[in-house]
C-alpha cells in the first residue's frame, strides 16, 4: 500500500511510500488525504519515503491545502528529499505550503498557528 495513515485524535500522519505520478498510486493519496479533512485539524504529510512527485501528484497535495482549508485544517510537509523540496521551491508552493526539516519542526509549527475562535450568538 503506497499511503500510510495513522491518526491520534485530531491529528492525522499521512506516508505516501514510493513514486507518485499520477497513477494510482496518486489517486489514493488524494482519496486518503479527502477523508482526513473533515474532522482532522492537523495534517503531516511526511515524504520521508517518498521519491517522486509529479505534476499531478503536487496537484493533489495543493488540492488538499485549498479543501483543508475550508474545514480549518492545517496541513504541513516534512522529510521532504532534496529534489522533491528544489521543485516546491522553484515553483514556489513553498510559500504557501511549507517544507519542514522533520515530524518534530511540522508539529511545533502547528502549535505557532493563532487560535481561530467561532463567535457566540
Amino acid at each position: 500500500m503506497p499511503v500510510n495513515v495513522e491518526t491520534l485524535h485530531s491529528l492525522a500522519f499521512v506516508r505516501p511510500i514510493g513514486h507518485f505520478y499520477g497513477g494510482a498510486e496518486t489517486a489514493e493519496l488524494e482519496h486518503k488525504l479527502g477523508a482526513l479533512l473533515d474532522g482532522t485539524r492537523n495534517v503531516v504529510i511526511d515524504l520521508e519515503r517518498t521519491r517522486d512527485l509529479n505534476s499531478i501528484a503536487i496537484g493533489v497535495l495543493l488540492g488538499a491545502l485549498r479543501q483543508a482549508r475550508t474545514h480549518q485544517t492545517e496541513i504541513a510537509l516534512c522529510n521532504a528529499d532534496r529534489g522533491i523540496e528544489n521543485v516546491l521551491t522553484i515553483l514556489k508552493l513553498v510559500n504557501v505550503l511549507p517544507v519542514y526539516p522533520n515530524v518534530a519542526a511540522a508539529l511545533a509549527a502547528f502549535g505557532r498557528r493563532p487560535v481561530q475562535r467561532q463567535a457566540v450568538a
